[in-house]
């Protein structure tokens, strides 16, 4: 019988800003950074430009962090958002008549914790253009908190549908420019620049 890869191998890795914008925003000190790593099979070294994560290190730290911090967005909003939020905002969605109506549902449901929408929907014929909007300071500065957003809501779509939504464009800022292999690696699809400053996806 033929033996798999290891996951090191075949997997593309993540690099190390993700994981040290997710430490960072859980502000522990030096010790208990190292026994978070530690747990999930990763030296400090993580922590440096350079170092690459493998994907399954970097999924056993992303539910580390979410539990640690008691927060499912990782300290990103203004206000935490509580364990449990996502599952009961799926419960809401599935619900609802349109694929539109369950994305201007969500934003919505994380106004609440934020006090304005991270995220807008704007429809133009069988186009629809999902345009994140960040709030100056962490979010804007991050390249953690787009990708993790742009991802869950393409995700949570696909799931809502049954089916994998079809992208037609990402849209990175250009001060991202550098994780544009991620970002292609992630969603499948080459990442352009933007006329303007933001993220977008359009299916």
């Amino acid at each position: 019988m033929t033996r798999p890869y290891p996951h090191w191998i075949v997997a593309p890795t993540i690099p190390a800003r993700f994981v040290r914008e997710m430490l960072g925003q859980l502000r522990l000190d030096a010790d208990a950074r190292a026994a978070l790593l530690e747990r999930c099979d990763l030296p400090r070294e993580a922590l440096r430009d350079g170092y690459r994560v493998a994907p399954l290190n970097y999924r056993a730290l992303s539910r580390l962090a979410v539990g640690v911090g008691d927060d499912e967005a990782l300290g990103f909003f203004a206000r935490t958002v509580p364990l449990g939020s996502f599952e009961q905002l799926l419960r809401l969605l599935v619900h609802l008549p349109t694929l539109a109506e369950a994305f201007e549902e969500a934003a919505r449901f994380y106004k609440l914790f934020d006090d304005s929408p991270p995220w807008r929907l704007e429809k133009h014929a069988r186009i629809a253009r999902l345009l994140l909007t960040p709030r100056p300071g962490a979010q804007t500065d991050s390249v953690l908190w787009p990708h993790m957003l742009l991802l869950a809501l393409w995700h949570t779509g696909s799931w809502l549908t049954g089916e994998i939504l079809p992208l037609r464009r990402i849209v990175l800022p250009g001060h991202l420019s550098a994780f544009t292999a991620q970002t292609r690696f992630l969603f499948g699809r080459q990442p352009v620049s933007p006329l303007r400053h933001g993220w977008s996806c359009r299916r």
